[in-house]
C-alpha cells in the first residue's frame, strides 16, 4: 500500500511552504529600496539593495536563494525520480508475459525515465544561467567593464 496525504496534511503542507516561501523573502522587502536614478534627462526609480552590510547580502544570497531556492528544490526533485525511477524499475505487471510484452514495458519504462530525466535537466539549465550571474555579481569583488556590460544583456535573458 501507497503513502497517502489527508486533507490536514495537505493544508498543513501548503501553510508550510507559503510561511516558508514569506520568510524567504522577507529580506527583500527589508532591504531594497528604490533609488532615484538619473538617466539622459529623466529620473528613474531603480530597486538597489541596502543591506547593513554587504557580508549580510552576500550571505542570504548564498543560504536563501543559491542553497534554499536553487540546489535543494534541485535535489529534492533528482530524489524525488530517483524514487519513481526504483518504484518503475521494480514493477510487473501481473499475468504480462511474453518477450512482446516484456520488451513493450521496457520501452515504456525507459520513456518514463527519459521524460523525468528531461524535466530535471530543463530545471538546471533553466535556471543555472541566473544564479551563475547572481553568484558571480555577489561573490566576487572586482568585474571588469567588459563583464558589467555582458551581464546587463544576459540578465535580462537569464531571467526570461
Amino acid at each position: 500500500m501507497g503513502w497517502h496525504l489527508s486533507r490536514r496534511g495537505a493544508r498543513r503542507t501548503i501553510a508550510f511552504i507559503w510561511i516558508f516561501s514569506l520568510c524567504i523573502s522577507l529580506p527583500w522587502a527589508l532591504y531594497f529600496k528604490l533609488v532615484p536614478y538619473s538617466l539622459d534627462s529623466r529620473t528613474i526609480q531603480v530597486c538597489t539593495e541596502d543591506w547593513p552590510s554587504e557580508r549580510m547580502g552576500t550571505i542570504y544570497f548564498v543560504c536563501a536563494n543559491l542553497i534554499l531556492l536553487y540546489l535543494l528544490p534541485a535535489a529534492l526533485i533528482i530524489l524525488c525520480y530517483l524514487g519513481i525511477w526504483y518504484k518503475i524499475e521494480r514493477r510487473n505487471i501481473p499475468g504480462a508475459k511474453g518477450l512482446k510484452i516484456e520488451l513493450l514495458m521496457q520501452k515504456s519504462k525507459l520513456k518514463v525515465v527519459k521524460m523525468m530525466m528531461v524535466v530535471v535537466v530543463i530545471f538546471l539549465l533553466s535556471w543555472l544561467p541566473l544564479y551563475l550571474i547572481f553568484a558571480r555579481i555577489k561573490l566576487t569583488e572586482e568585474r571588469s567593464q567588459w563583464e558589467d556590460w555582458l551581464i546587463t544583456k544576459m540578465m535580462p535573458l537569464a531571467q526570461w
